[in-house]
């Protein structure tokens, strides 16, 4: 599109839908749109080739194995070096956003606190779970119609979360992960509730849709290391915030570092989290455990000193194939004029880089999960419509094609139901082969111990 006034592209571009605003980036195959993709390709930290981040990911195997890689229990070829399979290119392509106005009501509800995503093949509609902290009644769910080529999205229908036979109240249910099990039942990823004296552990649930809710099917066990006691199990609002399948596993991802594993991310001194990525089967039963080590949390701008408050965790996980996953990482800190930001970062991580430590008390001495930067969300802030801030993204979901292969990945923001936040919907489209997940710079590999 050709350069024009602020309004006059609004005019041109904006679509109005029911409760957001699309934009989009531009026409496909435009100068513009080459040079979006290149950007979203090349943002971030200087990377290596592809043949040194391949030598990279080989030296990542071999300290793994050094470090007692030796899976404790089946593997099922994850670490089988002759069915493994280095990562091939895959870039995103930035289309366009949606945003709801804050406090957006449907069904007489407000829309809203949206923290994960899951596609439905079929009716080629979307999931999207709230956590419901608005004090207008119980977690619940919704689905949304999502009409790629415009992308207009808008809500269907709303399910509430029955939480009866469970044991659990729903003020002290916090959901944050959401997937469709091998079976169709929908899983949900629960952090707890750990204020104040509580001692409400980490759950998932499966359960099943009916008319208007999501009716509890089984309760799947979780290690007993990650219930929270003295020393060990999770930290306060920092349980597992990310929940994925693929073709053969679901994986559960934490946002923080166990009691056990480690201290939180930090500034200063400069180090990331140590987070484990639980691996189930096709059954819910666990199989393994992987260590994923977050980046280090971003220092004032222009000071250079550690912000007044800052925090690093794994919010999302979406699955490319069984061993490729998407991972999205936020830092949310305090800048040098008080306001507090946002820094979102999409990696490709190679779950089958690292060891099973799923037997293993704390993650001390196991190598990390190898990763390599997608995207930098700071290279496309400015493409955000109407306000090119990032805000508080930790939802995210791919969309496949009839064949199965991943066309699309659209993340979401949580806007905790505030009037200052907003819900925000971004779509991309996905340059690459389901059968060859990359991405564009790899980042140093063997990555940081960021002690």
């Amino acid at each position: 599109m050709m350069p024009g006034t602020r309004a006059a592209r609004a005019r041109a571009l904006a679509r109005v839908t029911l409760f957001g605003v699309f934009v989009a980036a531009c026409a496909p195959g435009t100068k513009a749109s080459r040079g979006n993709a290149s950007t979203a390709r090349d943002g971030g930290p200087e990377g290596r080739t592809a043949p040194e981040a391949k030598s990279a990911a080989a030296r990542v195997g071999a300290a793994a194995r050094r470090n007692g890689a030796t899976p404790d229990l089946p593997t099922d070829g994850l670490h089988d070096a002759d069915r493994r399979r280095d990562a091939g290119p895959l870039r995103l392509r930035f289309l366009g956003n949606v945003d709801f106005p804050p406090r957006a009501a449907t069904e007489g509800r407000a829309f809203g606190g949206i923290s994960a995503l899951a596609f439905l093949p079929v009716p080629r509609t979307l999931l999207a779970l709230s956590d419901g902290h608005d004090g207008t009644g119980p977690p619940r769910a919704y689905e949304l119609d999502f009409d790629r080529d415009a992308f207009d999205i808008r809500v269907r229908h709303r399910f509430e979360i029955d939480l009866s036979g469970t044991g659990v109240a729903p003020e002290h249910y916090d959901p944050e992960g959401l997937a469709l099990s091998p079976v169709g039942d929908v899983l949900v990823a629960s952090e707890g509730d750990q204020r104040g004296d509580r001692r409400i552990g980490p759950r998932l649930d499966a359960f099943r849709r009916d008319r208007h809710r999501f009716v509890p099917v089984r309760n799947v066990p979780l290690p007993a290391w990650t219930k929270p006691e003295t020393g060990r199990g999770v930290r306060p609002n920092r349980g597992p915030e990310a929940l994925t399948r693929a073709t053969r596993y679901v994986f559960v991802g934490f946002e923080e570092a166990l009691r056990q594993d480690g201290p939180p991310a930090a500034a200063r001194p400069p180090r990331g989290t140590d987070v484990r990525i639980l691996r189930f089967g096709v059954d819910l039963t666990l199989a393994g455990a992987h260590h994923y080590r977050t980046d280090v949390p971003p220092t004032v701008t222009g000071t250079g000193q550690p912000p007044v408050s800052s925090s690093v965790g794994l919010t999302e996980l979406a699955a490319i194939d069984d061993e490729h996953l998407l991972a999205l990482e936020r830092s949310t800190y305090q800048d040098d004029g008080g306001q507090m930001r946002n820094r979102i970062r999409l990696y490709l991580i190679d779950v089958g880089s690292a060891p099973n430590v799923l037997r293993r008390e704390t993650l001390s001495g196991h190598a990390p999960i190898a990763k390599r930067l997608v995207l930098d969300f700071d290279t496309i802030r400015h493409r955000l419509f109407p306000k090119p801030e990032l805000d508080n993204f930790e939802a995210m979901a791919v969309i496949t094609d009839d064949t199965g292969r991943c066309r699309h990945l659209i993340v979401a923001s949580d806007d905790n139901f505030r009037s200052d936040q907003r819900t925000s919907f971004v779509l991309f489209a996905v340059d690459g082969t389901a059968d060859a997940a990359g991405s564009g710079p790899p980042l140093p590999s063997p990555i940081p111990q960021n002690r």
